[in-house]
């Protein structure tokens, strides 16, 4: 709630979005990444931030290659605190993943972006999507409150409006709702 709260707080971002984005980087805030370095998605730190002297921990992370699973020592950035995170964070997703900051009144939308950067990918996981997509289920109830289902189903209408989403991301998001009680409701906006 904290993280959630502290998001809320950023422009061009979906708040609930980029918790659920830290929640699975972080393995739930627990992460040496986050304890020591206050980074809270995994923004590695190439040339361009350490030449200008900006603070960098080496750090060994899971990354698949091909369809192999390889752990890399790299660099990532760090930050003094989780407000000094979120700036940048914030910045990343303007100037590198311009379709998230578009949708950023809508999760799905906004994950959707995640897989269309400016370099690529965010993560290297063929799964990244269905993997947020997963946590945004988990965390719903606790951030979004009672009406969390609705919340869920109003994005997904309004990602699909817009074509924010490619079919196979639509049809995991589908799964999902229906899981969650969800039936007729998906077809109708």
């Amino acid at each position: 709630m904290e993280f959630y709260q502290l998001a809320l707080k950023h422009q061009d971002i979906n708040a609930f979005g980029a918790t659920c984005q830290s929640a699975h980087e972080t393995g739930w805030w627990t992460s040496k990444l986050w304890r020591t370095a206050n980074n809270g998605a995994g923004i590695k730190a190439g040339k361009d931030w350490r030449g200008q002297g900006k603070p960098a921990v080496n750090h060994l992370s899971p990354e698949v290659v091909g369809n192999q699973l390889v752990y890399r020592t790299s660099y990532f950035r760090s930050y003094s605190d989780a407000e000094d995170f979120m700036r940048d964070y914030r910045n990343k997703i303007v100037r590198d993943y311009p379709h998230s900051a578009r949708n950023s009144d809508t999760v799905w939308g906004y994950f959707a972006g995640l897989q269309k950067g400016r370099y690529g990918s965010w993560a290297t996981s063929q799964n990244y999507y269905r993997q947020m997509v997963g946590k945004a289920f988990k965390l719903a109830p606790s951030l979004l409150g009672l009406e969390w289902r609705a919340k869920l189903l109003a994005d997904y209408h309004e990602a699909k409006k817009r074509n924010a989403l490619k079919p196979w991301q639509a049809d995991i998001i589908r799964k999902n709702l229906m899981a969650s009680g969800l039936g007729a409701e998906i077809n109708y906006p």
